[in-house]
């Protein structure tokens, strides 16, 4: 319905179509499939393998929105819907490739057109989302579907609750929507910001101030800076007449400022700040950062938290939503793990009723949650079996969850997580983000077989814990517990947050770890490939029991990338942990064992 209001009624190649018969049912078709796939709530998918078809609304010109077409594996369309798309010729509309679903662009512009928001032009003349990268969000197929699924639900105003494991990314996803949602603000305060600071440079320099000697410099922030260290002649600390001017502009255009900015820290605007030039040029660079209202809101559920303390988080969010009700933007509030909470009826009124306790919520508050899939704990002879739960050699998140209340669980989707294709995918363009955008040094050819020894020791992680589980589960024969669950259990063992370790730990490795990689005489490829495998040393190899390290070893040692050095992951390890040893300060008596190394 919200679609047929929203998008049929405005579209003048549907109203004012006389070319095609099928046109009207090709697209409700579609529309009534979507339904169908939506209420089925499993979003834990192979998009690759099945032809999944979702209408894209592009409302980049309000007034005639137009259609768009995402179909995941346009391989397997029948001849019947490919020939009914193709002969729908509508602006715009086409049958995307597989090879266009690769492409970030393709991503960029699907999510553009859907959440209508603009594209930026990069340096390179391309078009995207420039938000995504300066974010550090890997957007990929899986994560572009959930995205327009969320939004899907959130612009039929149908609450959004998401189960998934731990560490499968539902927090990073449901910020980058609101980032996503909000960035036109953020756009705008940008934009409001720099003819403010323009217009302060205008008028210092009708008052006297010259900025002849910075015109090369293209940011007026920067210029004024200048300008104002010039002036104090290097006592930046003493008061200069163009800084106290600066001050007072600077206030005044605080209060001049939409309700979308942050209010001024009180130090800035209380006492004698203008008579310090230091403070003055703090003040400059925080008003030139352009600092709004926050839009994303997380709260941790956990078991202890008291009602209270939820409607106490609450009214700051209100607070902060009110503030922004006139600047279009949306305030997103994210419950994490809802279901962990003894207060589940508040929770409840948030998500289903828009309120708490008894008050509405302001209209631009989005509330998204999600819940952990429950874990079924086994018994023998009254005694939990702790050994069920993986024990001590696999954490997979013991955690006791609550059962939703039932307007609650029949609104609840499953989110997943990425299958081994996926994550391959994901890897690789965290890789390639990397290099983008500087913050680690990817030579040129190795994103691929960094993305093999990452992947590979992720799945042999997995392996592992499955093999131990599935062994525990035949010595507890009576036990009712499925080989899938156990499956499902042993998949969890790592996620996405290892991944993430892994390229902190790589960015460690390769720009601050000086005691044994910053070999100048090494090619940059074989540091970076020792700062990997270090990484993935840490991650993956020192949390497994001998055997499987050797195993782990082996499968490594395996890979084509790797079979032609002469090191490998056990050397570099080895060496890395002597010289930490070698370098630090062990008083007389301790032994150097290896427990002590690692």
């Amino acid at each position: 319905l919200h679609r047929r209001v929203s998008v049929l009624d405005s579209n003048e190649s549907f109203n004012y179509n006389e070319t095609h018969d099928n046109l009207g049912s090709s697209l409700m078709e579609t529309m009534l499939s979507e339904v169908e796939q939506f209420l089925d709530r499993n979003q834990n998918k192979s998009w690759t393998q099945e032809s999944h078809r979702q209408l894209i609304y592009d409302f980049s010109n309000p007034d005639s929105p137009e259609f768009r077409l995402i179909c995941t594996c346009p391989e397997a369309l029948s001849n019947e819907i490919r020939t009914g798309y193709e002969q729908l010729d509508l602006p715009g509309f086409f049958i995307p490739s597989s090879q266009d679903l690769r492409r970030r662009s393709i991503l960029d512009t699907y999510l553009s057109q859907a959440l209508q928001i603009p594209l930026t032009e990069g340096q390179d003349g391309s078009t995207m989302l420039s938000c995504i990268d300066d974010n550090g969000f890997v957007l990929t197929l899986d994560f572009t579907l959930k995205l327009l699924s969320m939004h899907e639900r959130v612009s039929c105003r149908i609450p959004c609750i998401l189960e998934g494991e731990t560490g499968v990314s539902k927090t990073a996803l449901t910020k980058m929507y609101s980032i996503l949602m909000n960035s036109s603000m953020h756009a705008s305060a940008k934009k409001v910001t720099l003819r403010q600071l323009e217009g302060m440079e205008t008028h210092l320099a009708d008052g006297g101030a010259s900025f002849e000697r910075y015109t090369d410099e293209p940011s007026p922030c920067k210029r004024l800076e200048l300008a104002i260290v010039e002036a104090s002649e290097g006592t930046i600390a003493e008061e200069t007449q163009i800084a106290t001017e600066l001050y007072e502009l600077l206030k005044h255009s605080c209060e001049c400022r939409g309700s979308m900015f942050r209010d001024p820290p009180s130090e800035y605007v209380q006492g004698d700040s203008s008579s310090n030039t230091t403070q003055v040029l703090k003040f400059l660079r925080w008003f030139a950062s352009a600092a709004v209202e926050p839009t994303f809101f997380e709260i941790n559920v956990h078991a202890s938290l008291s009602e209270c303390e939820v409607i106490e988080r609450f009214s700051v969010i209100q607070a902060a939503a009110k503030k922004l009700a006139d600047s279009e933007s949306i305030v997103v509030v994210f419950l994490d793990e809802v279901n962990t909470s003894s207060t589940l009826g508040l929770f409840k009124e948030i998500v289903i009723d828009h309120s708490i306790a008894g008050d509405p919520l302001e209209a631009n508050i989005v509330v998204i949650s999600a819940c952990n899939p429950p874990r079924r704990q086994a018994t023998r002879e009254g005694l939990i079996q702790r050994e069920i739960d993986l024990g001590k050699d696999w954490a997979s998140g013991h955690y006791q969850v609550s059962k939703l209340p039932e307007s609650m669980e029949k609104l609840k989707w499953a989110y997943g997580s990425l299958n081994s294709e996926q994550e391959k995918d994901f890897v690789f363009r965290r890789l390639e983000l990397l290099g983008r955008t500087g913050q680690c040094k990817v030579p040129p050819g190795l994103a691929g077989s960094m993305t093999e020894l990452i992947t590979v020791s992720q799945e042999a992680v997995r392996t592992f814990a499955r093999d131990s589980i599935c062994m525990r589960l035949k010595r507890l024969a009576s036990v009712d517990t499925s080989l899938d669950e156990a499956d499902a259990r042993a998949r969890s063992t790592v996620s996405l947050r290892d991944i993430q370790r892994v390229f902190n730990l790589f960015h460690f490795f390769s720009e601050e770890f000086v005691v044994c990689l910053r070999d100048e005489d090494l090619p940059v490829t074989t540091q970076s490939r020792r700062a990997m495998l270090l990484a993935i040393g840490v991650v993956y190899y020192l949390r497994l029991d001998e055997e499987n390290r050797s195993k782990l070893l082996g499968l490594l040692q395996a890979l084509p990338t790797e079979d032609h050095h002469s090191d490998g992951l056990l050397d570099i390890l080895n060496d890395a942990m002597d010289n930490v040893i070698h370098s630090t300060e062990i008083p007389p008596g301790i032994a150097l064992t290896r427990g002590l190394k690692e």
